[in-house]
């Protein structure tokens, strides 16, 4: 959510997540993902994946047409991170990484 003349705005992916426009929430995703790389220092391994990363662009649009909770976990998951990553908390952005890069640990 961001402020807007005073009042709260939702931001893009909870846009997408409310119209259900799965396209525009893994071009998010993907942006997220991207400015993670680059505030990691690792700009040029981002270049360096992205045509295998452009292929899981169809099956992430497939997970999220079978669940609109994958939507909403996702957002979660990515908040969860930053707040990690502004805390210093490294046990568990670990954790956390661990989950959102392999679906299957979710719980």
């Amino acid at each position: 959510m961001g402020m807007l003349g005073g009042m709260m705005m939702p931001s893009v992916p909870e846009l997408a997540i409310r119209e259900d426009d799965q396209k525009a929430y893994v071009m998010n995703d993907h942006q997220f993902h991207q400015e993670l790389f680059a505030l990691g220092g690792h700009a040029r391994t981002w270049e360096l994946i992205q045509g295998p990363y452009r292929q899981t662009t169809r099956f992430h649009i497939l997970d999220f047409q079978h669940s609109k909770d994958v939507f909403t976990t996702s957002l979660n998951e990515h908040r969860a991170i930053l707040a990690c990553l502004e805390t210093g908390n490294k046990a568990e952005l670990t954790r956390l990484l661990n989950i959102h890069h392999d679906c299957d640990l979710r719980t």
